[in-house]
């Protein structure tokens, strides 16, 4: 289990009872309706924050559909676990060459072989695939699922990247899912440097499923 600015990526397709408690199922607020997916990992701070994926579908007439995480905190002295912020992780960008959501944790078939196609050959960390986000058509098709990324040997951690394969290009690009939002990517951000560009990379990762 890793950690990112104080967040520990612990994935599960069930939720802590408390957390399960507070969704309470389907989720509507300001216009907007949210179906939890998945438990993403929790954070020490002001009690626990607990990290929730879900697919928000927007009653804008048009129910866009984005990827967020829910943020619950749990205050540890009353017990009591309440929604604390709604963070974008991936959004729509529209029916012309924009993001299709559909948040799911079964992985299509197109994009296991594109995920697969990316990482051919390579050896090192595993990085598995756990939930699927989307899919947007821009110059071969892009995949974009969050996945499991862990380094190989003993006592090892494991942390929750988002990661987005071209089908066309067999590439792979990294961004850390909960320290940056994946629009604001830089060159400077270390995720950013397992980019493969038709390329094997001198950092190897191998896929499993």
């Amino acid at each position: 289990m890793g950690m990112f600015g104080g967040w520990e990526a612990k994935f599960s397709k069930n939720f802590p009872q408390k957390v399960a408690s507070a969704i309470s199922g389907e989720i509507k607020l300001l216009g907007a309706s949210y179906d939890a997916k998945a438990y993403l990992g929790l954070q020490p701070v002001n009690g626990v924050n607990h990290a929730v994926l879900a697919e928000q579908t927007l009653e804008n007439g048009r129910d866009t559909k984005n990827a967020v995480m829910l943020i619950y905190n749990e205050k540890l002295d009353s017990m009591d676990v309440s929604l604390a912020a709604i963070k974008p992780i991936s959004q729509s960008g529209g029916p012309m060459g924009g993001m299709r959501i559909d948040v799911s944790l079964d992985i299509p078939e197109e994009a296991k072989k594109a995920f697969k196609a990316a990482f051919e050959g390579w050896v090192g960390a595993k990085v598995t695939p756990v939930a699927y986000l989307g899919s947007q058509l821009v110059n071969g098709m892009n995949y974009e699922m969050i996945v499991e990324f862990a380094g190989i040997g003993p006592n090892q951690p494991t942390d929750l990247v988002i990661v987005t394969v071209n089908d066309l290009h067999k590439s792979a690009k990294f961004c850390d899912l909960f320290e940056k939002d994946p629009s604001e990517v830089s060159d400077d951000n270390r995720l950013n440097y397992w980019i493969v560009k038709g390329q094997k990379a001198s950092l190897g990762y191998a896929f499993t499923w």
